[in-house]
């Protein structure tokens, strides 16, 4: 909570993440928008900007025509955490006499941003360092990439004979759990 009781010298950490970016689509014939790998999108239709919904009585949002509908309303907004990179969205509206008209906007996602994990060993001992989610089997794989934001769990598992006695390397390596927002080297010291 931010508080501390004094009697001694401290160190205290305020840390901060940067919410994912937002964009607003308008549902008119032909827009475009980039947005990035981690970020929302608002597609809005039947508003004051979407053309086609004037004397419309149904209208709904895909990702193809006629068939795979995110929404169905004849005003309102959606908006979803996970797009299809590259994919044109359609809006299709039928006005009271059954005829339909359609608008499309297309969605670029931009590429995850990545940062590399890379596992050592120091020490007299033996062992292995495995990583949740996977991908990190040190012994022979120690390195891996993954997307920012990533939490990454490390494991040091001692060979028979060997203890295992911490984790260094960079500051978030302490507890072996790493939170990916730049790259990093963790160390397993086994004796």
């Amino acid at each position: 909570d931010g508080s501390v009781t004094m009697g001694a010298s401290k160190t205290c950490t305020a840390t901060f993440n940067l919410l994912p970016a937002e964009a607003d689509i308008k549902a008119n014939n032909g827009d475009s928008a980039t947005i990035a790998f981690s970020s929302t999108a608002l597609l809005e239709w039947c508003g004051t900007d979407a053309h086609i919904c004037a004397n419309a009585v149904s209208c709904k949002v895909g990702t193809a025509l006629g068939g795979n509908n995110i929404s169905t309303a004849t005003s309102g907004s959606y908006t979803t955490p996970v797009l299809i990179a590259n994919t044109t969205y359609y809006l299709e509206c039928a006005n009271s006499g059954g005829n339909v008209t359609y608008d499309n906007v297309v969605i670029t996602v931009g590429a995850p941003i990545t940062y590399t994990l890379t596992a050592t060993k120091a020490g007299t001992g033996t062992g292995t360092v495995t990583s949740a989610p996977v991908g990190i089997s040190c012994g022979a794989d120690c390195t891996e990439v993954y997307n920012s934001g990533t939490a990454v769990t490390l494991t040091a598992t001692p060979a028979a004979g060997s203890s295992f006695v911490s984790w260094s390397g960079d500051a978030d390596c302490a507890d072996g759990s790493v939170t990916m927002g730049a790259s990093k080297t963790c160390t397993a010291t086994f004796n």
